[in-house]
């Protein structure tokens, strides 16, 4: 495809072509992103593991012996609960990796930005791409969790990995907003963490929705992380499949927050050389 028909192609698909076109320079990055990670630790990339699975003990100590956590697990158990609530921060750890790194991503890149050729669109993609390291090892420590304590395992969890789609749209979406507005408003950086924490403790991962008071349920109603998290609940440890016409309903309205996160991207990093 020629630059003048890129230019000419439809809005709405202009984001999946920028990321297709650039796919072999996102992964680069988003390597090289990984590795400067743990480049200098002991441990090395063993750290993706290791903190996981550290996690997962202290929420299974603070939330089922200290908080004493209530949730209706299959099996009753303080075991499953910590698995119920390790399942829900995998899914939200890959909002948070991603969204919590946007007001970072062009202003302490201004080498790219006075590069008149590189496409800045692609940096809040390289930090999504970064954040699937942690959902992929984190999947596979929950399955492994799961097995080593004889927790059955449904034919229902393969939809698991579906429920992530919706939430990296999102966190892309809100990741190309918050990069372009942080150039031009740099108090972003104090706010931004400030507000994915609030978001973190207002979706159902340490509690059931049900406990949610009545003022607070438009945040869980309007939310596609909140219903992704519930329903990997179903689809992991109650055997439900999922309902694809909610899932449509999602999928849709984070592909949309995507879009237009992008559309105030490209209009917006015209005036980022300047700024900067």
């Amino acid at each position: 495809m020629s630059q003048q028909q890129v230019a000419r192609a439809s809005p709405a698909i202009t984001p999946v072509g920028t990321i297709w076109r650039r796919r072999s320079l996102i992964w680069q990055l988003a390597s090289r992103d990984v590795e400067s990670r743990y480049r200098a630790s002991v441990l090395g990339v063993l750290w993706a593991v290791a903190l996981p699975v550290a996690m997962f003990g202290v929420y299974l100590l603070v939330f089922t012996t200290v908080l004493r956590a209530r949730w209706e697990t299959p099996a009753g158990n303080s075991t499953e609960v910590a698995l119920f609530i390790f399942s829900g921060l995998i899914l939200f750890t890959l909002f948070s990796e991603t969204v919590n790194r946007a007001p970072y991503l062009i202003t302490e890149a201004p080498h790219f930005v006075k590069k008149v050729v590189f496409p800045l669109e692609i940096l809040p993609v390289v930090a999504l791409v970064s954040a699937m390291l942690p959902l992929a090892v984190g999947t596979i420590i929950l399955f492994a969790a799961m097995l080593a304590t004889a927790t059955a395992v449904p034919w229902t969890a393969v939809y698991f990995p579906l429920l992530a789609v919706p939430i990296a749209l999102l966190a892309l979406g809100c990741s190309w907003l918050l990069s372009a507005m942080a150039v031009y408003l740099q108090d972003l950086r104090h706010v931004v963490g400030v507000l994915v924490t609030m978001l973190l403790f207002l979706t159902p991962i340490f509690y059931p929705s049900a406990v949610l008071p009545a003022e607070l349920r438009w945040v869980h109603d309007w939310s596609p992380i909140a219903w992704a998290i519930e329903t990997s609940k179903d689809v992991l440890f109650w055997g439900q499949a999922i309902d694809w016409r909610e899932y449509g309903l999602v999928l849709c309205a984070s592909a949309l927050a995507a879009w237009l996160g992008y559309r105030f991207f490209m209009a917006s990093k015209r005036g980022f050389a300047d700024v900067m």
